[in-house]
C-alpha cells in the first residue's frame, strides 16, 4: 500500500493463517456474502489483496513508532472489507469512518449502537466487520489506547459486471477536485493566509525580484503586486471543505448508482487461459 502505507503483512505469508482461512472456507464464504449484497455472481469475484493490519495506541509518550489511524482514502478495489480481531474491550477509539456518513444522526444505521458522531462505525464484538465500496472515502479513526487487529480485504470485480466509464468519470472528477484543493493551499501560502483563510493574509501580496521578468535596467530591483494572479474567488470557493464534500460526494453517489450493470445487461465472463489448454492458436499450442 504505497499511497497509504500501514502496519500490516499479507496473509500469505503467514502459513498458519492461511491454512485456517482455507479451512473455514474464508474465500467462499466472503464471495458469497458479498454477491448477495451486490447481486454479483462469485465466479465474477476475486481478492485484489488480502492483509492483517495494526493499530496501536501511541500512549502518554505519543510515540510516533506505531500507526494509530489511517487519513480519508479510497481504495484500488471496487469492494472492501474489514473485519476486527481484537476484542472492543482491547482498546479505546477506532473504528471505520466515512465522509459520507459524517453528517447523518446515529439512528441511520440499521445495525444498533455501531455509527457514531463523526460517521465511525465501531463493530460490537470481534469477527465482525464492514463491507463497503472501497472508492467510497474512508479511513480509520484514531485508536487512542490499546491494540486494533483487523483483517482487510480488497475485492476486485470482472469487468463483465460493469458499466463502462463510470469509474473513470469519478476518478476524473476526484482528481480535479484534488488539484483545486492543492491550488487553493499552494495560493494561501504564498500570501501568507492565516488557517487558509483569505481575509486574513500576513503578507500584502507577490513579489517578483527575478530579472527575466522585470526587464532591462531593473538589475538588483524587485517589483511587488498585491492581489496577483491566482487569487482568484473561484479557487477559494472550490477548494473550501464545503465545496469539495459536496463535490466528491455527489460523484460517489453517481458512481453507487450506475457502476455495475444489471445482471440481464451483463455481458459474459472473459475466459482464462486455462481454458485454452492444448488448443492449437496459429501454430501455437497452450501447454
Amino acid at each position: 500500500h504505497v499511497s497509504y502505507s500501514t502496519a500490516d503483512f499479507p496473509v500469505e505469508d503467514c502459513d498458519a493463517l492461511q491454512s485456517y482461512l482455507t479451512e473455514i472456507q474464508f474465500e467462499k464464504k466472503t464471495f458469497e456474502l458479498v454477491g448477495e449484497l451486490y447481486d454479483i455472481d462469485t465466479e465474477d469475484l476475486s481478492f485484489l489483496d488480502l492483509f492483517c493490519a495494526r493499530y496501536t495506541g501511541k500512549g502518554p509518550n505519543n510515540n510516533d513508532a506505531v500507526m494509530d489511524q489511517l487519513n480519508p482514502h479510497r481504495d484500488g478495489s471496487l469492494v472492501s472489507f474489514t473485519i476486527v480481531l481484537s476484542s472492543p474491550n482491547d482498546y479505546e477509539g477506532g473504528g471505520t469512518e466515512f465522509d459520507a456518513l459524517k453528517d447523518v444522526g446515529e439512528n441511520y444505521c440499521p445495525v444498533e449502537n455501531t455509527l457514531e458522531n463523526g460517521g465511525v462505525i465501531r463493530v460490537r464484538s470481534a469477527g465482525e466487520g464492514v463491507i463497503h465500496c472501497g472508492k467510497i472515502k474512508h479511513g480509520v479513526h484514531t485508536v487512542t489506547s490499546g491494540e486494533r487487529i483487523t483483517l482487510t480485504g480488497f475485492v476486485d470485480v470482472d469487468e463483465c459486471c460493469m458499466r463502462q466509464g463510470v469509474l473513470s468519470n469519478a476518478c476524473k472528477d476526484w482528481g480535479r477536485m484534488d488539484n483545486a484543493k492543492r491550488r487553493f493551499v499552494r495560493q494561501n501560502q504564498m500570501i501568507g493566509a492565516v488557517d487558509n483563510d483569505l481575509t486574513m493574509p500576513s503578507k500584502k501580496g507577490w513579489v517578483i525580484s527575478s530579472p527575466k521578468y522585470l526587464g532591462k535596467g531593473n538589475k538588483g530591483k524587485s517589483s511587488h503586486m498585491e492581489g496577483f494572479i491566482p487569487t482568484f474567488s473561484s479557487v477559494q470557493r472550490r477548494g473550501s471543505d464545503d465545496y469539495q464534500n459536496k463535490i466528491n460526494l455527489k460523484v460517489e453517489d453517481i458512481l453507487l448508482r450506475d457502476i455495475l450493470l444489471p445482471k440481464h445487461e451483463r455481458k459474459e465472463r472473459r475466459g482464462d487461459w486455462s481454458d485454452f489448454n492444448d488448443m492449437p492458436i496459429e501454430g501455437i499450442t497452450i501447454m
